[in-house]
């Protein structure tokens, strides 16, 4: 009975001592083993390090979450044949910088999330521009300029023939004036004039006292400008005078008229000056006639210009 009760302590013990290794417990062991293995190890990292650990999780999970929409936007749908195919997402940033703005981006709040919307004030209106007072110039009424008038014809010589002479001062008796020179060929005198026309001739015998007037007659053809004249004096009235002078009409046509001056001339010796107009020109006479009176039947004197010298 002794030896029984000793075998059944014995095979107590051993059951006690098999149960205390089992696999639970040495499970158990383990994990707890690891459990104080992670506790010491959080102790010894650093909350920097924790931070970056935390941001690569976060990394993977959102690189995870960006492949798997990248997967489901590539997704093709296929209804009654007609494929719909939504373009592939931009690939997920790989650098880790990009990912903590992203991060960053994600968690910043928009400020006017929670202030009201700025107005800006409308701009203040435009004073309008006053009236500019125009000021009158001075050259406002001034008169436009008068058209220039034409130079006179430049007056050319004629050829020399046989029997002329040219640039005379005097023929006949006939005396140029101030801005004339004389031409004379057979049977014509040609007086060229670049500024009032005029010759004269002096000793002319006279009426005396008679009543009757004096007449000269010319035969000229004439092409310059304004009307002609003849002025006289003699040994009573030396000086010419307004008061001894007969204006005539010329006609500067280029043709061959005839020209009668009447003057009431007094005195013995008389001196004739003929103007032939008042500007440049070119006169061609063919001759000249005077009559001391007007009931003379022949001239006293004349000039046929005949023969040059």
């Amino acid at each position: 009975g002794a030896g029984a009760k000793a075998g059944a302590a014995g095979r107590s013990r051993g059951t006690m001592g098999s149960r205390s290794i089992s696999p639970s417990m040495i499970v158990a062991g383990a994990g707890l083993a690891v459990l104080l293995i992670a506790i010491a190890v959080g102790l010894a990292v650093k909350p920097g390090d924790q931070t970056k650990t935390n941001e690569k999780d976060s990394l993977a999970s959102r690189t995870q979450r960006d492949r798997t929409g990248s997967n489901d936007a590539n997704a093709t749908r296929t209804d009654g044949g007609i494929s719909d195919t939504t373009a592939p997402l931009p690939p997920a940033h790989n650098d880790a910088k990009g990912n903590k703005d992203d991060k960053k981006d994600d968690r910043a709040v928009d400020p006017r999330q929670n202030n009201p919307p700025t107005t800006t004030p409308p701009a203040p209106p435009v004073p309008p521009v006053p009236p500019v007072n125009k000021t009158k110039s001075p050259h406002e009424n001034l008169k436009p300029l008068a058209p220039p008038q034409p130079l006179p014809e430049a007056v050319i010589p004629e050829p020399v023939k046989p029997g002329m002479t040219r640039n005379e001062k005097e023929v006949d008796g006939w005396l140029a004036g101030k801005d004339v020179t004389l031409s004379h060929s057979p049977n014509q005198l040609t007086v060229w004039a670049t500024s009032n026309p005029s010759i004269r001739i002096e000793g002319i015998a006279g009426p005396g006292d008679s009543a009757e007037p004096a007449i000269l007659e010319v035969r000229m053809k004439a092409t310059g400008a304004g009307e002609g004249k003849l002025w006289w004096l003699s040994e009573k009235f030396p000086l010419f005078s307004d008061t001894r002078v007969k204006p005539f009409e010329i006609k500067h046509d280029g043709e061959w008229r005839d020209y009668l001056i009447a003057v009431p001339a007094k005195g013995e010796k008389l001196e004739l000056r003929l103007d032939l107009g008042s500007g440049a020109g070119i006169f061609e006479i063919q001759w000249i006639k005077f009559y001391a009176k007007a009931s003379d039947a022949r001239p006293g004197m004349q000039w046929r210009f005949e023969a040059g010298k």
